[in-house]
């Protein structure tokens, strides 16, 4: 059987739970993550992406910001730039431990990970100055055209 969107996003949330180096997961429009207060950093920020049904197969993206906070410091900017490359090195791991999670067996009889992903860097984004990943990722999985489940 097929995972609905609130399946995927709880499963998503119980990763970032799990997860020893995430604090916080939020899911919506990048524009409320960026209006968003107290945030606990590490976080990943889940947004909706497009879903395409081809034949039998729906395919859903989703992009994840996987972000920590720069504590930036005018008095010596090289400090906040070695701070900077030091979160997109951890924030990158934080990002291919999700992908293993999403690749695990156990999701295999509900969907699986297209097993080609898309990692963009960004740095000094949101207000609260964060650098991460955009870690943009497809989940397959049946589209049966039940129409015993249909409710008629």
């Amino acid at each position: 059987m097929a995972f609905t969107l609130n399946q995927i996003i709880a499963l998503t949330k119980s990763y970032v739970a799990a997860h020893k180096q995430l604090n916080t997961f939020q899911f919506g429009d990048p524009w409320e993550f960026a209006e968003s207060e107290d945030v606990l950093y590490p976080a990943l920020y889940m947004v909706n992406g497009n879903v395409n049904v081809d034949g039998k197969t729906l395919t859903h993206t989703f992009n994840l910001l996987i972000c920590d906070r720069i504590d930036y410091n005018k008095d010596n900017p090289a400090d906040s730039n070695s701070q900077e490359n030091e979160v997109l090195s951890d924030m990158r791991e934080v990002a291919l431990d999700i992908l293993a999670l999403f690749n695990n067996a156990s999701n295999r009889g509900n969907f699986y990970l297209v097993q080609t992903s898309t990692l963009e860097p960004f740095t000094e984004q949101f207000k609260d100055w964060t650098a991460g990943w955009n870690l943009t990722i497809q989940l397959k999985q049946p589209m049966l055209y039940n129409r015993c489940q249909v409710p008629l």
